[in-house]
Order: C-alpha cells, then sequence, then structure tokens
C-alpha cells in the first residue's frame, strides 16, 4: 500500500482539524478586515467541509469542522458592533437564529456526506455544496 494511500492516524485527523478550524478563524477575522473577500466565502465554506470529509472519512469530524467554520464567522456576526440593535426584535431574532442555524448544519451535513466516500452521498454533498451559497444569498436583506 502506497503511504499516499494510508488511512490518516486520529492524531493526524486531529491536528488536521485544528489546523482547518484555525484557518476559517482567521478568514473570518479577515473578512471583518477586508470585506471584499466575502464573495469567497460563498465557495470557501461548503467547498472546504466537503475537501476535509473526503480527505479525512472521519464522518465526526467532518461534521463538527463544517459546523464549527461557519460559528466563527456566525460569531464575528454577533460581535459586530450596531448587531444589539436588532436584538431588541423578537420576530427578527428567530428569524436570525433560524437561518443561521441551517446555514452551520449545511456544511457540517456535506462534511459527514463526503466522508462516506460513496456515490449517493458524494453526490447528495456536491448539491448540499451548490445550494449552500444559493440559500446563504436567499437570507441577504
Amino acid at each position: 500500500m502506497n503511504e499516499m494511500d494510508a488511512p490518516l492516524s486520529p492524531e493526524k485527523k486531529n491536528v488536521f482539524l485544528v489546523l482547518y478550524l484555525l484557518g476559517f478563524a482567521l478568514f473570518s477575522i479577515m473578512l471583518r478586515i477586508y470585506p471584499a473577500y466575502s464573495v469567497l466565502m460563498l465557495v470557501i465554506y461548503p467547498v472546504g467541509a466537503l475537501m476535509f470529509g473526503y480527505a479525512t472519512s472521519d464522518g465526526i469530524r467532518a461534521f463538527f469542522a463544517g459546523t464549527l467554520s461557519y460559528a466563527f464567522l456566525l460569531l464575528m456576526i454577533l460581535l459586530s458592533p450596531g448587531f444589539e440593535s436588532a436584538l431588541m426584535d423578537p420576530s427578527y431574532l428567530f428569524w436570525f437564529a433560524v437561518y443561521h442555524l441551517i446555514l452551520l448544519f449545511i456544511p457540517g451535513l456535506i462534511g459527514f456526506l463526503a466522508a462516506k466516500k460513496e456515490r449517493i452521498p458524494l453526490t447528495l454533498a456536491l448539491a448540499l455544496s451548490v445550494l449552500w451559497p444559493v440559500f446563504f444569498l436567499s437570507g441577504i436583506s
């Protein structure tokens, strides 16, 4: 068996997960400094989860990688100036939570499905990767 074909050890998967999450944390901070890079966000979140799941073949880590990568962006939104005024409207807060929870779990599901490395789950993961940016853009008002 070729060394490249060997499955990753749990220690290497954990290091890969930490580096993956660190990269998305830095990307979220970069979006606050350079908002022009937000166009990349439409591709990076779903494709990153897809590649992480496929590379590690570990559904649980891939699910956490996908959800936590978007959680950094959500944290930046919640900490942004002016968001506290939105907290006064319960209707807005409810729909904000529903919208972002769906956006939070879709990349996790993409990574989980991609980790299966079978035809049907990979097809579903690819379809969700295409639908995530569409759903993200549908919530912009």
